[in-house]
């Protein structure tokens, strides 16, 4: 006697779907049918100035205090004829993101290291944005050869820069908003300085800090601590996600050893702004 092998019909058939054990877990459903799922924080922060200014060191200060705190975050720098002293962009991006680069009109906190930089990047800034911006103005350097040779060919030219080295008003001060009045509305070029002014006051501008460099760099020694200063008036603003503590610890990991009780007095001194 014969056995055969059961047909593909007698085959007892697999079972098609998974036990209870096995299946998903469903999300759970929100009792308000209008609730969005919470978002992560994040804070935009574009670095303007020119080359040779620390625009760079500035932006990995920021990404560095960034990331001691657990904090993803993507940068990236638009350098273009910075060894020539041309402009220089630094994005950073703290928290969720997909690009490095910040689009216009989505920045939360605008550092400038001069006024004409601080303004070319001002449509990147939020309505209502933060603004940190050095106050003295740097010539680009065919105009600065150009002024060294007119005041070598005129005697003149030197006894007047002598008696007004700083054309720009004594302004030292930490605005939110500016008298419109001050403008003058006669000008029909008003300095950079001047449209800041006026963006802080018509709501363009949410707050506006104002930092004498040059002051505050000739009280510390070195013209090569305004990047830190102004990150210091950045943290008088109580941005958030980052803080003193984190930026100081970014400061010991990226600073040489011989420069870091410089930096942190800059540092200091730009949250406390006692440039003034």
């Amino acid at each position: 006697m014969t056995s055969t092998a059961p047909t593909t019909s007698e085959m007892p058939a697999a079972p098609l779907t998974p036990t209870t054990s096995e299946m998903p877990a469903a999300p759970p459903i929100s009792s308000n049918p209008n609730s969005t799922p919470p978002t992560s924080p994040s804070l935009n922060i574009l670095v303007a100035g020119v080359g040779g200014q620390g625009t760079v060191l500035a932006s990995k200060l920021l990404a560095q205090a960034a990331l001691l705190k657990g904090l993803p975050v993507r940068t990236a720098e638009t350098i273009g004829m910075a060894q020539r002293g041309g402009s220089v962009f630094g994005h950073v991006r703290i928290g969720p993101s997909v690009s490095p680069l910040i689009n216009q009109g989505g920045c939360d906190i605008l550092i400038g290291f001069e006024p004409t930089e601080t303004l070319r990047a001002l449509p990147y800034l939020k309505i209502g944005g933060t603004v940190i911006t050095a106050i003295h103005p740097i010539d680009p350097p065919q105009l600065a050869r150009h002024a060294q040779t007119r005041a070598a060919l005129t005697p003149a030219a030197t006894t007047v820069l002598a008696t007004n080295p700083n054309p720009l008003p004594d302004s030292s001060t930490n605005l939110t908003a500016t008298n419109p009045s001050t403008l003058s509305n006669s000008n029909p070029n008003p300095l950079p300085l001047d449209q800041l002014r006026a963006q802080a006051a018509n709501g363009r501008i949410g707050v506006l800090v104002e930092v004498d460099g040059d002051t505050l760099c000739a009280r510390l020694g070195s013209t090569r601590i305004l990047n830190v200063a102004l990150i210091g008036a950045m943290l008088s603003t109580n941005p958030p996600l980052l803080d003193l503590a984190a930026l100081t610890t970014a400061l010991d990991r990226l600073v040489k050893p011989q420069y870091r009780s410089l930096n942190h007095q800059a540092l200091k001194a730009g949250v406390e702004q006692t440039w003034r």
